[in-house]
C-alpha cells in the first residue's frame, strides 16, 4: 500500500552576524579564555563585568603578543572593576569611554552591572563599527538565496512541505526579532519562500532555543502575541514557552 504521508524537506544553514564571526569564535579559546582564567575568583561574585574590545582586535596575533595582552589586561581588570559605577542588568553607565592600557595595542572599556536573576560572569564583547544591520541582512540574504531554490525544487516536483532552519550562536548582535525582520523583508523580493522558517540559537551548550519566524502566513509577531513562538530544546525533549514580541 502506498505511503500517503506528506513529504517534508528540510534545509539547515548557519547565519553569522558579520563575516568572519566563526573564525573569531574559534580563536576565542586561545585569545580570550586565558583572560577569564586569570580573573577566576578575583571579581565580585554578585556582579557581571563586560570587557569591550574592537572587533578583530587580536586577529593575526599569536604567541608572545597574545600572552602580553593577557598579562596586561588581567591585573588592569582586577584593579579597575571595584572602581566602576554599577548599571542595571542589560544597561551601561554612559558615556562609554575607551581607555588605553599599557601593553595592549587597542582601546578597551570595562562595564559593571548587577546580575539580577542571571549568574555572575565575566564576558568579552567585540564592538562592531559600521552598520551591523546591513551586514546581518547581507548574511541572511546569502542564506536565503542558497536555500530557497533547493527547497523549491522539492515543493514543485514532489509536493513536499518545505522547512528552513537558520542557526545562530551569537549572543551579542543577534536575536529572533532582528532575524525575523530581515527574513520577512527579504521574502518580499526573493521568490519561492519555504513553508516554514525557524531560528535555532546554539550560543549556549544546553539548552538550545528555537523561534518560529514564519509558518505559512503566520509570522514571528503573530506567534509571539499568541505566546507560542519559543521552544526550549533540552536533552531530547522540548517544551513551549511564551515569548515577547520584542525578542528574547
Amino acid at each position: 500500500m502506498r505511503d500517503r504521508r506528506p513529504t517534508v524537506c528540510l534545509e539547515h544553514t548557519g547565519i553569522e552576524p558579520f563575516a568572519g564571526h566563526l573564525q573569531l569564535e574559534a580563536e576565542a579559546i586561545t585569545h580570550f579564555k586565558p583572560i577569564e582564567a586569570k580573573l577566576a575568583g578575583a571579581l565580585p561574585a554578585t556582579e557581571h563585568f563586560e570587557l569591550h574590545i574592537p572587533l578583530r582586535a587580536t586577529q593575526g596575533l599569536k604567541g608572545a603578543a597574545i600572552r602580553r595582552i593577557h598579562d596586561a589586561l588581567g591585573p588592569w581588570i582586577i584593579a579597575t572593576a571595584p572602581t566602576l559605577p554599577i548599571a542595571r542588568y542589560g544597561r551601561y553607565v554612559t558615556p562609554i569611554q575607551p581607555v588605553s592600557v599599557a601593553g595592549v595595542p587597542f582601546p578597551v572599556s570595562l562595564h559593571r552591572t548587577t546580575t539580577e536573576r542571571f549568574p555572575a560572569r565575566f564576558s568579552i564583547r567585540h564592538i562592531v563599527t559600521g552598520d551591523p544591520k546591513a551586514e546581518r541582512l547581507a548574511r541572511i540574504r546569502h542564506a536565503c538565496e542558497r536555500k530557497f531554490p533547493k527547497l523549491a525544487v522539492w515543493k514543485h516536483d514532489h509536493g513536499a512541505r518545505t522547512v528552513l532552519i537558520l542557526e545562530e550562536n551569537d549572543i551579542q548582535l543577534t536575536n529572533a526579532q532582528v532575524v525575523a525582520d530581515a527574513l520577512l523583508d527579504l521574502e518580499k523580493v526573493i521568490p519561492d519562500k519555504p513553508d516554514e522558517v525557524y531560528l535555532v540559537s546554539t550560543a549556549i551548550a544546553n539548552p538550545w532555543w528555537s523561534w518560529a519566524l514564519r509558518v505559512d502566513n503566520r509570522d514571528y509577531y503573530a506567534f509571539s502575541q499568541a505566546y507560542d513562538c519559543l521552544c526550549e530544546v533540552d536533552l531530547g525533549f522540548s517544551r513551549m514557552l511564551p515569548a515577547a514580541s520584542d525578542g528574547i
